[in-house]
């Protein structure tokens, strides 16, 4: 008999704590946001399927649809030409081969319109090196922008297409770099002694930089709605520090070798437009 009183008081006592613990769940702060989640989703999709919401929802397309402003994200190519003239002289005469005057940047960011006003924002468009060699020496220059700020203002004011005058601000990154390959010591004795007359220096100017030119988009496809639209665009312009470009490393601090670079610039790339 005292195994069986046993066993029944276990038995309440499991019941009674599996019933608080329910209490405990129910009464919980997890429990109430499951619960108005639920309620919520169940009002929006019975809003959705009224007659007054989908009104104001096509007459809210159909308003897009006569706007000219969007959000976009947005992609470049461009060729950046650099006035090395000054500094490929030097270059000659030292030996080494003549400095291109142009190299290839990518970008990336994200372009708005509201109105006659176009601006875009470019994260970053990074430049790809430009090289000078004589031998087993090499001379690369470079130069990049982060956070380029362009404003514009649209003359045209078309649904397909915008041309506007536009200027801005970023902040510029200038490089210079040496590097002379390591000759091979045949002669070595231990691990240090197997690489001789390796030299290199890599110099940096950082500065603000101005932009301002031209440019030109065109909306070439729509979705069936019409409230997307993919633009292509073309820019035409320069791209200058405010203040000379002196290169600094751990060795020096003012070297100027009279380097313009970004005196003229192209752009040609593609806007993922968002109306609104």
């Amino acid at each position: 008999m005292k195994a069986i009183f046993h066993l029944l008081t276990m038995i309440s006592c499991i019941a009674k704590a599996q019933t608080v613990e329910k209490i405990r769940k129910i009464d919980s702060v997890e429990y109430y946001k499951n619960e108005l989640g639920k309620l919520v989703r169940q009002n929006s999709e019975a809003l959705r399927r009224s007659e007054r919401f989908q009104e104001i929802f096509d007459n809210m397309v159909k308003a897009i649809k006569k706007r000219n402003n969007y959000s976009s994200l947005v992609v470049s190519i461009e060729r950046a030409h650099s006035d090395y003239k000054v500094f490929n002289n030097k270059l000659v005469q030292n030996g080494f081969s003549p400095l291109q005057p142009s190299m290839v940047r990518v970008g990336f960011g994200f372009g708005n319109k509201r109105g006659r006003a176009i601006y875009d924002i470019y994260l970053a468009n990074f430049g790809f090196s430009n090289k000078s060699v004589k031998g087993n020496e090499k001379i690369t220059t470079l130069f990049s922008n982060l956070f380029q700020f362009d404003f514009g203002i649209d003359i045209l004011k078309v649904d397909q297409v915008s041309f506007y005058p536009y200027g801005g601000l970023s902040i510029r990154f200038s490089e210079l770099n040496y590097e002379k390959t390591a000759n091979a010591n045949s002669n070595y004795a231990f691990i240090s002694d197997i690489a001789t007359d390796d030299n290199s220096i890599e110099l940096q100017s950082a500065r603000l930089g101005y932009q301002y030119g031209v440019g030109f988009d065109y909306a070439f496809s729509n979705n069936s709605d019409k409230t997307y639209k993919t633009i292509v665009f073309i820019k035409a312009g320069v791209n200058r520090p405010f203040k000379e470009d002196t290169y600094k490393s751990k060795y020096i601090q003012a070297y100027k070798p009279e380097i313009r670079q970004g005196d003229w610039l192209l752009s040609v790339g593609i806007k993922l437009a968002n109306k609104r």
